[in-house]
């Protein structure tokens, strides 16, 4: 059985914008300066393409056969390694983890159009899919960005299943993608 991939470790169209931001910044102190202080200059477009790495690698799941992995996007330092291949393999640092499916209390999705609380009162979209471990812990997955591949969903349903593990769907999600319902529209309406 091939892997299902949730996530997207770059966000290329973040990317590009943050690093025409940091060259037109580049540029700025070059013509600043007129090279005067190479090293300060190196520096700090080492900082923008560091700052730049960071906002644009997201947190991304990816369910096997026998286990789930998650790779964390919580720090500098995480987005730094990420971004250069590196990825440290350790329950601790929060950087990497797998989980078993043994190891997995409950599975829940859940899809709710809530009102914000600004001065607009528009709506917001909270969609997604959280595992509880056994011993406690507890990890989210925002699915705004995959509900329409409904396909991609019902395999990872498909699997948890096959290893018994519990699903709480409390919106009935799962029937509403089994119909091509569109959970947008659907939502806001009720």
């Amino acid at each position: 059985m091939k892997s299902i991939f949730l996530g997207n470790l770059i966000d290329k169209k973040k990317i590009i914008i943050f690093l025409v931001i940091d060259i037109m910044l580049e540029i700025a102190i070059c013509y600043t300066f007129l090279g005067k202080y190479i090293l300060f200059d190196l520096f700090f477009f080492i900082i923008l393409l560091y700052i730049t790495i960071s906002f644009c690698i997201n947190e991304n799941w990816i369910f096997t056969e026998n286990h789930v992995e998650i790779t964390y996007r919580n720090s500098f330092y995480t987005s730094f390694l990420l971004f250069f291949g590196f990825i440290i393999k350790n329950n601790h640092d929060k950087i990497y983890k797998k989980i078993s499916y043994s190891d997995i209390l409950l599975v829940s999705i859940k899809y709710k159009a809530v009102k914000s609380n600004g001065p607009l009162n528009t709506l917001g979209d909270n969609f997604y899919i959280q595992i509880k471990e056994r011993s406690g812990d507890i990890h989210t997955f925002d699915l705004r960005y995959v509900y329409n591949n409904k396909n991609k969903i019902l395999e990872i349903i498909k699997l948890l299943k096959n290893h018994d593990v519990h699903i709480k769907d409390e919106d009935n999600v799962i029937d509403l993608i089994l119909n091509d319902v569109n959970l947008y529209d659907y939502f806001r309406k009720t």
